[in-house]
C-alpha cells in the first residue's frame, strides 16, 4: 500500500508540473512572433514607424497594437479561453494569431477563427501623442471597427 501511495504522488506531481507552464503563460520553447509581427521591446510604446501595414507589435502591457489599411488599432494580448498572454505564448504568422497554451486562433484584427477561445480580442482606445508613440488605454474597450488613421 505505501509503494501505491508514493508511485501515485510521483504520478499526480508530474502531471502538475507538466500543466505549469500553460497555465502562467510562460512557456520559454513558445515563439512569440514570426511572419507578421515585430517585438518591441520590454513593455515600451511603440511608435507609429515601428507598425507596419498588415503587422503587429508589442503595446505596453498586456497589449498589441496592429495597423491595417483603416490605420492604427489596439487589443489586449490575453486570449479570451485562460488569459495566456499571446505575447509570451503565442505565435503571429502573416494571417493569423495562435495561443501557445491551448491552440486557439485569432485574425490579426483580433476576430476569433476558433479554438476554445470563447470571444474575439477585446479592442481598446489608441491615442498617437505627439512624438508619434503611440498610447494605449486598457481601461477603455472601443468596438473592433475603431481606426485611428495614420498621417
Amino acid at each position: 500500500m505505501n509503494e501505491r501511495r508514493r508511485f501515485l504522488k510521483v504520478i499526480g506531481g508530474a502531471a502538475l508540473a507538466a500543466s505549469l507552464p500553460a497555465c502562467t503563460g510562460s512557456d520559454p520553447t513558445a515563439s512569440s512572433s514570426s511572419g507578421g509581427a515585430v517585438g518591441v521591446p520590454g513593455n515600451g510604446s511603440p511608435k507609429v514607424a515601428d507598425v507596419l501595414p498588415g503587422t503587429l507589435v508589442r503595446g505596453p502591457g498586456s497589449t498589441l497594437v496592429g495597423r491595417d489599411s483603416g490605420g492604427l488599432y489596439a487589443m489586449t494580448s490575453l486570449c479570451t479561453h485562460n488569459q495566456c498572454d499571446l505575447r509570451t505564448n503565442g505565435v503571429v504568422s502573416a494571417s493569423d494569431l495562435t495561443c501557445g497554451c491551448h491552440g486557439s486562433k485569432y485574425m490579426l484584427d483580433g476576430t476569433r477563427v476558433s479554438g476554445p477561445a470563447p470571444a474575439s480580442l477585446a479592442h481598446i482606445k489608441l491615442t498617437v501623442n505627439a512624438d508619434k508613440t503611440i498610447s494605449v488605454d486598457p481601461n477603455v474597450t472601443v468596438d473592433a471597427s475603431v481606426r485611428t488613421p495614420v498621417t
